[in-house]
């Protein structure tokens, strides 16, 4: 049961304190492999270990604060609590050490909403723009993969309050794989007009010439929020999609509207 387990990890809080960095690292792997194999007590981790956690990540073996910023990770939103711990650690290591640092981000975008908007929102008083800077390119790098889309949904949920970060999305939209390309085209037609000018536009518009008829139609999409600026692009696609009647109609009642 889940009180037996939450026992049996309650007892792991000493080892974790061991002036033995290999009792600690023992330890820390320990609680990584069981949160790896029970994803449905991720909670219950959380709830009865959060906090040791959390001092994991300033113990002085990098090899456990790597492994704690990897367990805060996979324990995802529950874990969320410990947003301010990973961006302290962050702020420490700034420019002094790459793979902590990225580790740290890493895990932050991982942990959902409010994680994400501490670097996502627009702030002209923040407290290290090239902090910033770095987070989003580790995040929206695309690897690992699902820090990349929970980044993008994030930007899709913000709608037009995040088309600043519009140019996070250029690369995904022009050279993604077709889950990440949907999702940037989405994030990017939520954002509104004011996402889609400069070289987005012309990334959007190759888009338009894709054989995937759902990428050109969310493609659309985006260049539907911009009227007349868009008529050149869509008269092009006249012929060139002439056999997809979903398309053309689309493209159709654009040229109609502008």
């Amino acid at each position: 049961s889940q009180q037996d387990w939450a026992d049996e990890l309650s007892k792991l809080k000493v080892p974790l304190k061991s002036l033995r960095t290999a009792v600690r690292q023992e330890a820390m792997q320990t609680i990584a492999t069981f949160v790896a194999a029970h994803g449905d007590a991720h909670r219950m981790v959380y709830d009865v270990l959060g906090t040791a956690f959390e001092k994991k990540l300033k113990d002085e073996s990098e090899e456990i604060q790597l492994c704690a910023c990897e367990t805060i990770g996979r324990l995802g939103e529950v874990a969320s609590d410990s947003t301010d711990a990973l961006k302290a650690m962050l702020f420490k290591h700034q420019g002094t050490n790459e793979q902590v640092v990225r580790a740290a981000a890493v895990a932050l975008g991982k942990l959902g909403g409010r994680a994400l908007d501490e670097f996502l929102k627009l702030d002209e008083h923040a407290e290290a723009p090239e902090l910033q800077a770095l987070v989003l390119k580790i995040w929206f790098s695309g690897d690992p993969q699902d820090v990349l889309l929970a980044g993008i949904s994030r930007l899709r949920e913000g709608g037009p309050s995040m088309a600043h970060n519009a140019s996070l999305l250029v690369e995904h939209v022009q050279d993604g794989q077709r889950e990440v390309c949907l999702a940037a085209l989405a994030a990017l037609d939520s954002m509104g007009p004011s996402a889609m000018h400069d070289s987005k536009f012309a990334h959007v518009v190759a888009k338009l010439r894709s054989d995937d008829e759902e990428i050109v139609m969310a493609a659309l999409a985006c260049l539907s929020k911009l009227g007349a600026a868009s008529s050149g692009a869509l008269e092009e696609l006249k012929t060139h999609h002439m056999a997809r009647q979903a398309v053309n109609k689309m493209v159709g009642a654009l040229l109609s509207d502008g």
